[in-house]
């Protein structure tokens, strides 16, 4: 049965108000927390207002010391987790095991980003520094070290979806017994980037938003907040104060456009009926409504025709929008909205919209305007967020009651019947496979970096030339992106290996998970050329937009037709593997879908080699004048980028069998851990939460470990990460097979863990396992696959990978048949 889960702790930083008392009372007086925007010069810019967070003193989480090397997103997000962690009362962690999961839009937060006299992009090892550190991940690294949390880590970098995201992700790992305990949200600022970009495309507003009414135009703001979630059970036996429940959410894509909403709101319809069906409750059960209501004219008016379509009709209830209180704070919206909802309601008071205008053509909704402090009874609420590129959710919410059923889980098995590649070895079965038989290793100089300096001028694994049209002929290669190619591809040859064509999987029950460790890196390059020459225009908003990585999935899903579920993850090294699991639960866990596309793509640009380079993890050069990734060897020195995209889809087996669709693999354990540790940089050295992941994945499977026939690990040649791996596997295997593909396409991020699996997969239906490219010499506490394939009958195979920051996945695929 699906269990509840209630919500036993919250805390924010925003400005109306930096704890849930000083919000309370913003909300009861109606008052809005938008002002004259004072973070930056406004002369000339139409936007001259922005919710700002004004009591925030952020020594109070980071030493002075620290200040300049985490962002000020980071450091509300910090005051805001502990808040919530604090008002919950967890003991400490012990045996229990609490994740986390982020939700942010990805967009830059460029603080403190030098801007030289020559007007070029600084390459040095400060600066890759301070890349490395604003990568989405890095606050959700930041709150589970401070706070020992090793249980499940995922980060969403999904535009304004990114929180909803995050909150129903920990919502089905409760509910999958994954942990006892999450801690879902996230925090953003405004910069001056997003401020000049936002007006360059007229979508700001010349006074404070006001939503469905008035002017349009949205006001932007920053904060951070966070929620404990935990199982019913959790918490009672704790005797934990429930401070409200969150039920069931719904996610879909419009599919409509690669960047504009579908303005008939048919992606929001969907999701808010996905959320009543998984609460088991019909549209009059609902009270109220929070709203996305950011402002912006289309979202506004699409918003407005999907809930009189929800509601079919009928009255529907009081609508109000949190956006005047808080501004939009991108991905951390949703949030924020939830805090402001949960904390109003049990004050007795549902927060209303201030200053409520005359209704915009088109947005004729029972607004609830907070001047007229009509009472509208507490119950279970609707929340929506809507974001760029036709991202929609819906969650339903509500004070926490003694009786309530819900509908009975979805779990089940889940195959895998779609396999595509983009990689330095080919991309089709054959090649990939000669490829990994010979130990081919893929990484070469390429002609892209023919214009560095000698000494930077390293190998990579980098994709030969191909046409996209021969895989998907009605898509133009012109206006895609190297990285959006390469997971267009990837995606398109995973649907035609599945044999699966628009009549086999309706729109709305197919959905995609898209893992990037970072967004295109053209439209990034030439953004900023364009911004260190002192210009700004609407072409340099667009560029804004499509180097987020939310844009890539919006791509996918307007080309392939994919209107079920639909997010972006941000993960760093092994990504694609880590999709590859939380794909899994949410498909499991939702009857709604029945495939779910999983994509991981990486792109290496001359800048991203210069950045690496910068920061002393690529292997050094050798007296051959050559660089070599030795996973697993004692004289390794570093690993060397890679790119490529790989796809895999997976479906409900019985829908599989239904259509008889080839199946490569099952999936059927899967492990979430994290390291949380101070040490190296957040890895354990001992690999025991990697262990613990394992152990995890192997339980759900019901194996031993003895009834493994084969690990497919995530060595890269940095000798730290690879020794960690090697402790744990130590203690797990007795003989069985290791290998990694890191010798054969170098080190893509979020790709990678996926050309493990698709090698894993096609390898255990021919019978080898392949050998770790190049003359990796590993020492022999492992069996390590060396020299050529090794045959065998592999019915089982562990795939087990951790990112830089110790986040550790392990996946258990079994042969099918």
């Amino acid at each position: 049965m699906n269990e509840r889960v209630a919500v036993t702790g919250m805390g924010l930083v925003s400005a109306s108000g930096c704890d849930v008392a000083n919000l309370t009372d913003q909300l009861r007086a109606g008052r809005s927390g938008i002002g004259p925007l004072r973070s930056f010069d406004t002369a000339g810019m139409k936007a001259r207002h922005a919710a700002e967070v004004a009591d925030f003193e952020p020594e109070s989480q980071v030493a002075p010391c620290r200040l300049r090397r985490i962002d000020r997103a980071t450091q509300m997000a910090l005051a805001a987790a502990e808040q919530a962690l604090r008002q919950a009362a967890l003991p400490a962690s012990g045996d229990r095991v609490i994740g986390i999961a982020v939700g942010v839009s990805g967009a830059g937060q460029f603080q403190h980003m030098p801007v030289p006299w020559s007007r070029k992009h600084v390459v040095n090892r400060w600066m890759a520094l301070y890349q490395s550190r604003t990568r989405p991940y890095f606050q959700t690294f930041l709150i589970a070290q401070r706070h020992d949390l090793h249980g499940p880590q995922a980060t969403f970098s999904a535009a304004s979806l990114g929180g909803a995201l995050a909150l129903g992700y920990a919502i089905d790992m409760l509910r999958a017994g994954k942990a006892d305990a999450m801690l879902a949200g996230g925090g953003e600022i405004q910069t001056l980037l997003n401020a000049l970009g936002m007006e360059a495309l007229d979508l700001v507003a010349a006074g404070p938003c006001s939503p469905f009414s008035g002017e349009p135009g949205m006001t932007f703001g920053e904060g951070a907040a966070f929620l404990v979630l935990e199982t019913e059970t959790h918490a009672r036996r704790r005797q934990a104060v429930l401070l409200g429940e969150l039920v069931a959410y719904g996610v879909s894509a419009d599919a409509y456009h690669d960047m504009i909403n579908d303005p008939a709101g048919g992606g929001l319809r969907r999701a808010m009926r996905q959320a009543l069906a998984g609460a088991g409750l019909a549209p009059r059960d609902i009270a109220w409504v929070r709203a996305s209501g950011t402002g912006h004219r289309e979202q506004d008016a699409a918003e407005s025709v999907a809930l009189c379509a929800v509601f079919d009709g009928g009255p529907l209830p009081p609508v109000t929008s949190t956006e005047p209180y808080f501004g939009h704070v991108n991905g951390v919206s949703p949030v924020l909205g939830l805090v402001a909802a949960l904390s109003g309601q049990n004050a007795g008071r549902i927060p209303g919209i201030p200053d409520v205008r005359p209704a915009r053509p088109g947005c004729d909704l029972p607004l609830l305007d907070a001047a007229a402090s009509a009472y509208v009874e507490p119950g279970d609420f609707l929340l929506n967020a809507v974001a760029f590129g036709g991202g929609n959710a819906a969650l339903v919410a509500g004070p926490y009651c003694g009786s309530r059923r819900l509908p009975p889980a979805g779990d089940t098995e889940v195959a895998i019947t779609g396999i595509g590649v983009v990689s330095p070895l080919g991309h089709d079965r054959e090649s990939f496979l000669q490829g990994l038989r010979a130990g081919r290793c893929g990484l070469a100089a390429g002609e892209r970096f023919a214009n560095l300096p000698p000494e930077s001028a390293k190998r990579a694994g980098l994709v030969p030339d191909f046409q996209i049209k021969t895989v998907l002929p009605q898509v133009d290669p012109r206006r895609r992106e190297r990285l959006v190619r390469y997971a267009l591809c990837a995606a398109g040859l995973a649907l035609q290996d599945a044999g699966l064509g628009p009549r086999d999987c309706a729109p709305d029950r197919k959905g995609l998970i898209v893992a990037l460790a970072q967004g295109p890196m053209g439209p990034y390059e030439r953004f900023f050329e364009t911004v260190l020459r002192g210009e700004f225009n609407a072409s340099t908003a667009h560029l804004m937009l499509r180097m987020g990585r939310f844009s890539v999935a919006a791509e996918l899903s307007y080309v392939f037709g994919a209107q079920g579920y639909c997010a972006t993850v941000c993960h760093g090294v092994s990504g694609g593997l880590h999709a590859l699991a939380q794909a899994a639960e949410i498909l499991r866990r939702h009857p709604e879908l029945d495939a779910l596309l999983v994509v991981a793509a990486d792109e290496v640009s001359a800048l991203s080699l210069r950045l690496f380079d910068a920061l002393g993890v690529l292997a050094a050069r050798e007296p051959s004048g050559e660089e070599w990734v030795r996973p697993y060897d004692p004289r390794a020195t570093g690993s060397l980028l890679g790119e490529g995209a790989a796809a895999l889809l997976l479906e409900r087996s019985g829908r599989a069998r239904t259509r008889s669709a080839r199946v490569h693999g099952r999936l059927i354990g899967c492990g979430l851990t994290a390291d949380a540790t101070p040490e190296q940089g957040g890895l354990e050295p001992g690999g025991r939460w990697l262990e613990r992941a394992v152990r995890s994945a192997l339980q759900e499977a019901v194996l031993e470990p003895a009834d493994l026939d084969g690990v497919m690990a995530h060595g890269c040649g940095w000798p730290a990460y690879d020794a960690r791996e090697v402790r744990a596997l130590t203690r797990l295997l007795d003989d069985q097979p290791v290998t990694s593909v890191a010798g054969n396409f170098g080190l893509a991020e979020s790709a990678g863990g996926l050309f493990g699996a698709a090698a894993a997969l096609w390898g255990m239906a021919e019978g080898e396992f392949y050998p770790i490219a190049g003359d990796s010499r590993p020492l022999a506490s492992l069996n390590f696959v060396l020299g050529g394939p090794l045959r065998g009958d592999y019915r089982h195979c562990l795939l087990a990978g951790s990112t830089e920051r110790g986040a550790n996945a392990a996946v258990i695929v079994a042969r099918d048949g």
